[in-house]
């Protein structure tokens, strides 16, 4: 759709001036870390007492392996959209780590009901370029343009990690389904051919 293509290649127009501009975060070897946890309302009671104490769990585990290696790190326990832009918007962030529930192109976020964070939200968000985001959530591909939800918060889109095209449910750091965690591309820039490619939604 002559859309969707539009406003990739706005984003990609503006993630460009920023590559160019050098309009970076803190080497990731100075910066912070963050793990967003959004927690979703609107999940029935019975999907949250089951999932959201193991997201929990994950949080808290990566947070402490982390800080077992000397990173300075922060969980935004909750966090919605208004914490999401702080942390896209804090050049002293340098990795961005987010654990929940969603799709390769967006997450679920607490807001209101059925509030979605999409890829374009993170590209506009984001007034300068991490040097990674992962993406700890089902890398399914549900729309006609499945865009990587952080791939415009990074400055080389060999960065972004996602389970892509895959689901993602691990019980613990230690479970097999950790290793769908990678790079989503080995190419430092994708276009907007390359999504498509890529990341075709199968019907």
């Amino acid at each position: 759709m002559a859309g969707e293509q539009v406003r990739f290649v706005k984003a990609q127009a503006v993630w460009d001036d920023q590559i160019a501009s050098g309009n970076l975060s803190m080497p990731e070897k100075l910066g912070d870390t963050a793990i967003l946890l959004p927690y979703y309302p609107p999940m029935p009671e019975a999907d949250i007492l089951e999932s959201y104490p193991v997201l929990r769990r994950e949080a808290l585990d990566l947070w402490a392996g982390l800080r077992a290696v000397g990173k300075e790190v922060i969980i935004v326990d909750n966090a919605d959209k208004t914490d999401f832009k702080r942390v896209l918007t804090d050049p002293q962030i340098s990795s961005v780590v987010v654990v929940g529930r969603g799709s390769l192109s967006s997450l679920r976020v607490p807001i209101s009901e059925n509030a979605i964070l999409d890829w374009e939200d993170i590209a506009e968000m984001a007034d300068h370029l991490k040097e990674r985001f992962v993406q700890r959530f089902c890398g399914y591909y549900v729309r006609r343009l499945n865009v990587p939800l952080g791939l415009f918060a990074v400055s080389d889109h060999r960065n972004v990690f996602a389970p892509a095209g895959s689901s993602f449910m691990p019980v613990d750091l230690k479970d097999k389904q950790n290793a769908l965690i990678k790079p989503v591309t080995n190419k430092p820039r994708l276009t907007y051919q390359d999504i498509k490619d890529c990341f075709a939604k199968r019907d």
